[in-house]
């Protein structure tokens, strides 16, 4: 956002009437989401491994540890997904979308992405924030904006006018309880927590106005006033940080708030951007949404959705009872050993006698030697250690971390395993997987389409330079002009792959993929030669057929290539000529013709040695040593057409 961005202009008590609005919705989604939030408490510290400080049951400083399921599931899966997404460059592929569009101007757009992502956001850190925040809690929010400021280092003032992204804490995003999406709903607020100082200097720079009517009302402590919650100070809590004098960090909160409202009384809404401090009621900003995009800043992944909801399931959510019941499960094991391993001693009545102190060897002089006898208060039972692993069998079902996902072999087959085996459950288990990859790439094409949005609508000029290599010039990334139809004239992809897959895996598949195209490659060719050797005068309807084969191997190829998930299916399979894609139509008694080309059996049962070597579907093996030779391949006739010439 910048100074020049277009004001709202409505009477101080409008606006003072939608400030009050505003505040009583936001109020009221607070107070709706408020059991919510003491969940997204008791996740944190889930994730976090904190219980309660001390038990008291069944007796004082008991067994108190918590189980690493959760965290486990949630960093296997993150790890995964960030090699996934990260390993590949460029992140996003562009492709055209209509007839016209210039695939030099696709390669430009890849290109200038990459370097933005790369050189101006650092893609990576806001990313694994990010999805890291969307694999615990469900849902994670990146806000992708303009930012606009100004700072001096030393007596020279630098200004940063470029895209930004920021990664919204779950708490801090607000909304109404009964929204389906973050562009639908009517308003969307987030919370900011930032210092007086940073305010000053933004109405300095002319975005914020009314700054010193907000100086009398500091934010006292991290805990919600209206509902309680206290999500930020969990987070400290869990991180052992105190914050022994609020007033000192000198914190104001302020909402910004993404409101559809119709400001002229003419019966539309307009997008706006209200930015106000609730406790006192002032107004900071209010504009015209300023992005030409249209489209909130927000950007929402999810890990496993709801139906018309915001806020989806996450792996803490999943396993929140199972890790409660692993827990007790383990807690109560080892205070079972606990009892087992105390050696009592029990005596006789008549028989009490000072023994001292026990140790190792120390010999009990006795009247009578069953005067003192040992015992112990419990037995070690393996029902309990029964009923732990079948909770931990549940919850790899549940988030399908299974031991093969850790990297581990099967605690079941061990050393029994076959390849073939391990790989076909590596493969089943990531269909899971997949459905989550899949959320993330859509979040990230929408991200990448507001980055470009912005950067032509903002600074449409940008120009990276990069090395060119020994003895070459820098190269120029720009933006391609006319992008007003971005998203209709371009198809941004996210180029990550499977999560199902390692590097050795994938080296594998890309090395049968090579094979198996090879192959069919070298059958197309077999059948080119055949119909353009100029030896063999081959009918029409016969070149129309074998056309007709071409395209369909064609179409195979193209489906062998999806099947091994390869999203840009044009960059491995050669365009087929106009020639073959327009030659359609074939007579049924071209068959036997084809029989006869590809050294199948004629009517009276033989083979046709003329083609031998030559066969159009045969292995790789029998590159055509016939193919070429004078009258090579040459059928004697083909069915209802006589002989050929």
């Amino acid at each position: 956002m910048e100074p020049n961005d277009k004001n709202v202009k409505v009477t101080i008590e409008k606006e003072k009437e939608v400030i009050k609005w505003l505040t009583t919705q936001i109020n009221t989604a607070l107070h709706d989401r408020q059991d919510l939030e003491l969940r997204w408490e008791k996740w944190i510290k889930q994730y976090e491994e904190v219980l309660p400080k001390s038990k008291t049951f069944p007796w004082e400083n008991c067994s108190n540890i918590s189980v690493p399921i959760t965290p486990i599931a949630v960093e296997t899966i993150h790890a995964r997904e960030m090699n996934a997404i990260f390993s590949i460059r460029p992140f996003i592929q562009v492709k055209p979308k209509k007839k016209g569009v210039d695939r030099e101007d696709c390669s430009r757009l890849e290109r200038f992405l990459d370097q933005i992502f790369t050189n101006v956001l650092d893609l990576y850190k806001y990313g694994a924030q990010w999805l890291l925040e969307k694999n615990k809690m469900g849902t994670g929010f990146l806000k992708c904006y303009w930012n606009f400021d100004k700072k001096k280092k030393g007596e020279k003032l630098v200004t940063k006018d470029q895209a930004a992204l920021t990664v919204i804490d779950i708490e801090d995003l607000i909304f109404p309880v009964n929204a389906k999406d973050l562009e639908s709903c009517q308003w969307v607020a987030q919370s900011i927590i930032t210092s007086l100082e940073k305010l000053t200097c933004k109405e300095k720079l002319g975005i914020y106005k009314n700054v010193n009517d907000i100086k009398s009302f500091p934010k006292a402590q991290t805990a919600d006033e209206d509902t309680g919650s206290d999500v930020k100070g969990t987070k400290d809590s869990v991180e052992k940080l105190a914050r022994t004098s609020q007033a000192a960090l000198g914190e104001y909160q302020i909402h910004e708030v993404w409101l559809d409202y119709d400001v002229d009384n003419d019966g539309y809404e307009e997008r706006t951007l209200l930015t106000f401090h609730k406790p006192s009621g002032t107004k900071l900003r209010w504009i015209y949404a300023p992005y030409d995009h249209g489209r909130r800043p927000f950007i929402d992944d999810k890990y496993q959705e709801r139906v018309n909801r915001i806020y989806a399931k996450g792996i803490c959510e999943i396993s929140e009872y199972l890790q409660d019941g692993i827990n007790t499960v383990f807690n109560q094991a080892i205070d079972n050993m606990t009892i087992a391993n105390v050696k009592c001693f029990k005596g006789r009545k008549s028989a009490r006698k000072d023994i001292g102190k026990i140790f190792p060897g120390k010999v009990f002089w006795l009247d009578d030697p069953t005067d003192i006898e040992e015992f112990l208060l419990g037995e070690v039972h393996q029902s309990n250690f029964v009923l732990h692993d079948l909770l931990r069998d549940y919850h790899e079902r549940r988030t399908k971390v299974t031991d093969y996902t850790l990297g581990k072999e099967s605690s079941i087959l061990k050393s029994r395993a076959t390849a073939t085996g391990t790989l076909a459950l590596l493969q089943e288990s990531g269909r899971h997987f997949d459905l989550i990859i899949n959320n993330t790439r859509k979040a990230l094409v929408e991200l990448s389409y507001q980055i470009i949005e912005l950067y032509a609508q903002y600074d449409p000029s940008k120009i990276f330079l990069i090395d060119g290599g020994k003895e070459q010039e820098a190269i120029e990334i720009s933006l391609p002009n006319n992008l007003e139809n971005l998203r209709e004239e371009y198809d941004f992809y996210c180029t990550a792959t499977s999560l199902i897959v390692n590097k050795e895996i994938e080296k594998q598949t890309n090395l049968m993929l090579t094979q198996q195209l090879g192959g069919i490659f070298q059958q197309m060719l077999k059948l080119l030669m055949v119909v353009f050797n100029p030896q063999m005068q081959l009918p029409e309807e016969v070149k129309s057929f074998i056309f007709s084969l071409l395209r369909s191997y064609a179409k195979m190829s193209e489906d062998l290539i999806r099947s091994f998930e390869k999203i840009d299916v044009e960059s491995y399979l050669p365009e087929l000529p106009d020639v073959i894609k327009k030659a359609y139509g074939q007579d049924k008694n071209m068959i036997d013709v084809i029989k006869q080309l590809i050294g199948g059996a004629d009517e009276q049962g033989g083979g046709n040695p003329a083609l031998e070597g030559a066969n159009p579907f045969g292995g790789m093996e029998g590159a055509g040593t016939g193919v070429g030779k004078p009258g090579a391949g040459l059928p004697q006739s083909y069915p209802g057409g006589g002989p050929i010439t």
